[in-house]
């Protein structure tokens, strides 16, 4: 497997030693993944920088997420090169693969929320996190989002600028005594993943509003769950008698019966009565039989 080490940045991704992602607007960032995985990070960065650099004077960083995948920030000085960027230069080929662009938000929008489900106020984010640095919008979250995220209450913060020393999530600014004695919070700072009251998260839309993935291995256990817990019954008629309430009260002598599905057939033939097929859902599986009752397995 190829070893692969982040490139000497040195003074190239940044300007009059400070980095270009906090010296250009934030809206002049783009965001560049689906890049080769066994490739060194200088060549990427070669790579990157010839092939967006034809929109404009950028600033170019090779990243690596958890599993070693590498993405990169291109840091325009002007937002129109950025944006001819995300849709000119999205599907160019990187050693041999198209990458995928979109504008960067990363580090810029949060949420903040109330761990007890109570409503945050545009107040109560302003006092936490207006000490970052200054907000772009500082909005309720819509509940469609909220939902998506599974929080309440939730208040999206976007800071104006990018600041790579910026860590909203970790820490917890201290407020004036005089402040949080009128709003009866906290004075020491203090992680917000440890806060008592709050939590902050960053805010991507794109992943929230994605459905989860439906793992195979664990659609087919909680189906097998069901089946072992299932008794089926065949061939009851459906007219005579009420079969759910029947079957209910013979299998209670089992097990507690949860559901009860009936599934009812036409006769082979017109004078064929009409049959039914039950499927009985237990809260646990039978252990031992019991009474005179006996239910065919079809």
């Amino acid at each position: 497997m190829l070893r692969t080490r982040p490139s000497d940045l040195g003074s190239r991704a940044q300007v009059a030693g400070v980095d270009a992602q906090a010296f250009y607007p934030a809206t002049a960032c783009v965001f560049v993944a689906n890049l080769p995985e066994f490739v060194r990070d200088s060549r990427l960065e070669v790579e990157l920088t010839r092939a967006f650099s034809k929109f404009g004077i950028v600033f170019v960083k090779i990243r690596r997420d958890q599993r070693n995948m590498p993405f990169a920030f291109c840091q325009y000085t002007k937002d129109e090169d950025a944006h001819n960027a995300v849709t000119q230069g999205r599907g160019t080929l990187i050693e041999g693969r198209p990458c995928r662009t979109e504008m960067v938000k990363a580090n810029r929008s949060f949420v903040i929320f109330n761990v007890l489900g109570d409503d945050v106020t545009l107040e109560e984010a302003r006092v936490h996190l207006s000490g970052f640095g200054p907000f772009s919008k500082c909005e309720v979250l819509h509940p469609q989002i909220q939902e998506a995220m599974r929080i309440k209450g939730g208040v999206l913060v976007e800071f104006t600028n990018f600041d790579p020393g910026r860590d909203v999530i970790s820490v917890c600014k201290p407020l004036t005594p005089a402040t949080a004695s009128a709003r009866g919070l906290l004075t020491k700072p203090q992680a917000y993943r440890h806060h008592p009251l709050y939590r902050v998260v960053a805010y991507d839309l794109k992943k929230s509003m994605q459905a989860p993935r439906i793992d195979p291995d664990e659609a087919w256990l909680q189906r097998y769950e069901i089946d072992r817990r299932s008794i089926y019954v065949g061939g009851l008629p459906v007219d005579d008698f009420d079969v759910e309430e029947l079957l209910t009260i013979m299998a209670g002598e089992v097990g507690e019966v949860q559901k009860v599905q009936i599934v009812q057939k036409d006769g082979r033939t017109s004078s064929s009565p009409a049959l039914a097929e039950d499927r009985l859902v237990l809260t646990k599986p039978i252990l031992r039989s019991s009474g005179s009752y006996r239910f065919r397995i079809c």
